[in-house]
This record gives C-alpha cells, sequence and structure tokens, in this order.
C-alpha cells in the first residue's frame, strides 16, 4: 500500500514538474513560435515621402507660432498683474523656461506650462451678491425668466426576450 501511495506521489510530482516546464519554455520561445506560424508579409517602405520635410516644417512653424502667440499673451498678463503690485518674480522664471521648453521642441509641455502661467496670475477679489427671488427682471426681453416647460424624454421600451424555439 506504502508502495503505491509513493508511486502516485512520484507520477504527480512528475506531471506538475512538466507543466511548470512547458510554461517556462513557451514563454521564453512565444515570439519564435509565433514568427514560425505566421510569416510577416512585405516590408513597409520606410523611405522618406517626397514631401515629408515640408509637412514637417509646416507642422513645426504652426506649432512655434501657438506657443510664441500664447507666450505674448500671458506675457501681457503677468505684466499687467506686475503693473497692479502684485508679486510675479516666480511666474517669470515659469515664462523663461515655458521658452527653453519650446525651443527643445517640447510644444505641448510649452503650452501646458504656460496654462498654469495663467492660472497662477494673482487676480483681485470680485464682489459678490447672492440672486434673490425679489431681483427685478433683466431689461432684455430675449432672456426669459420663466424657466420653460420641457418634458421628461420618454423612457426605453423593455425589449422582450425571445424564446429559443427547442
Amino acid at each position: 500500500m506504502a508502495e503505491l501511495r509513493f508511486w502516485t506521489v512520484a507520477k504527480l510530482a512528475a506531471a506538475v514538474c512538466a507543466i511548470a516546464a512547458a510554461i517556462v519554455v513557451a514563454d521564453r520561445w512565444r515570439g519564435t513560435v509565433h514568427n514560425l506560424i505566421h510569416t510577416p508579409g512585405p516590408r513597409m517602405q520606410t523611405g522618406a515621402l517626397p514631401l515629408g520635410g515640408e509637412i514637417a516644417g509646416a507642422r513645426e512653424s504652426r506649432e512655434i507660432n501657438k506657443v510664441s502667440a500664447e507666450y505674448g499673451r500671458v506675457k501681457v498678463l503677468v505684466d499687467v498683474a506686475r503693473g497692479k503690485g502684485a508679486d510675479v518674480a516666480n511666474l517669470d522664471k515659469m515664462l523663461t523656461f515655458s521658452l527653453s521648453l519650446a525651443r527643445q521642441k517640447k510644444y505641448d509641455q510649452a503650452l501646458t506650462l504656460l496654462n498654469r502661467i495663467e492660472m497662477d496670475i494673482p487676480r483681485p477679489k470680485e464682489p459678490v451678491t447672492a440672486a434673490r427671488a425679489d431681483d427685478p427682471l433683466p431689461p432684455d426681453p430675449e432672456i426669459r425668466a420663466v424657466p420653460a416647460n420641457r418634458k421628461a424624454p420618454p423612457a426605453p421600451a423593455k425589449r422582450k426576450r425571445r424564446r429559443s424555439a427547442e
């Protein structure tokens, strides 16, 4: 009985080792097997297109124009804030860094930084008044004082389940 149990355990251990070895081999050689089964098609042409340089140059000039226009707009906002007495020395450093990003052809990062600079410009707090029900109606007749009566959209119809013909 003990001999039968020993051989059963030995067979089970051998099967587990065989499965583990198959998994390791399959993982290691899967690219080779895939390439043997699926032959690659004709190679793609990777040479430069005749108008490729012109297209790339036009795209780069568009990106440069976009960054420079955004830079000029944000620079004016920073100068206006400086004229009002706000501390914008930190924003000036960020502006010059955005230009260095643009010189490195990282246009998206430069635009993101310019957007952040614009959000960080100190602005004066605006007075806020609460709207009340007894406020007079606006003088513009195009603005409706009462919300329009709108019907709720109809609920979608439930689908009936088809019964399979057996």
